[in-house]
């Protein structure tokens, strides 16, 4: 109850200030919108914009980790302001790259739901979606797409957590064979219905896992 209560306060505080903002871009006042976001920034998280602008998406998460807990309520904060920030210079055309900020928004998105998925709200989901959108034909980092194989279960998109587990497995990503086959063994534990509802029926769980514990077999030890 305590940790939603505090996402809570921090989402009360964003929303305030993303009227504010929403309606200065509406109007086309980018300049004044940016000063918005700079404002909300120091005011909600005391970290000045320019800051967070510059370093990277783990940076920031390392920032709000305290043991191996992420402090969701503020990556959430840093998400919605990083992704108004790149929505405007998108539509300033401005010469900065505006997709490192999305990329940025997108992990922070993700880290927050991985991490307190069952308290945030679907809205999430579909911001989610729609950064996904705009970075369609931008190479996404490994980590980004360990996170949405991660988030991508937890959503039932089995399917799209299975593209992604073996496009990781393809780039030996660390350890990624060991969790594959958890996976795989957690989607064995569901009944039919949730798995096709998640687009990968029983069969192709099944001939996945044997997959995965064959390479892992064949791994020289």
């Amino acid at each position: 109850m305590f940790q939603r209560d505090y996402i809570m306060r921090m989402v009360e505080q964003l929303t305030q200030a993303l009227i504010h903002i929403m309606r200065q871009k509406a109007v086309h006042q980018y300049h004044e919108a940016q000063e918005s976001i700079n404002t909300a920034s120091n005011g909600i998280l005391g970290l000045d914009m320019s800051l967070l602008r510059l370093i990277s998406d783990e940076q920031i998460i390392d920032f709000f980790r305290s043991d191996d807990e992420i402090d969701a309520g503020k990556c959430l904060v840093v998400a919605e302001l990083l992704f108004h920030d790149s929505e405007i210079m998108e539509k300033m055309d401005s010469e900065d790259d505006f997709n490192f900020g999305y990329l940025k928004s997108l992990s922070l998105f993700l880290s927050a739901f991985i991490q307190e998925g069952d308290l945030l709200e679907a809205q999430y989901q579909e911001k989610i979606a729609l950064i996904q959108e705009k970075l369609a034909d931008y190479f996404l980092p490994q980590h980004i797409e360990y996170k949405l194989f991660n988030y991508y279960e937890l959503i039932g998109q089995y399917d799209k957590a299975e593209n992604l587990l073996f496009d990781l497995i393809s780039v030996s990503y660390p350890e990624i064979q060991q969790q594959g086959i958890a996976f795989f063994q957690r989607l064995l534990e569901k009944g039919d219905d949730v798995l096709a509802a998640g687009n990968l029926p029983r069969n192709e769980v099944l001939e996945g896992l044997a997959e995965l514990k064959k390479q892992t077999a064949e791994i020289p030890r």
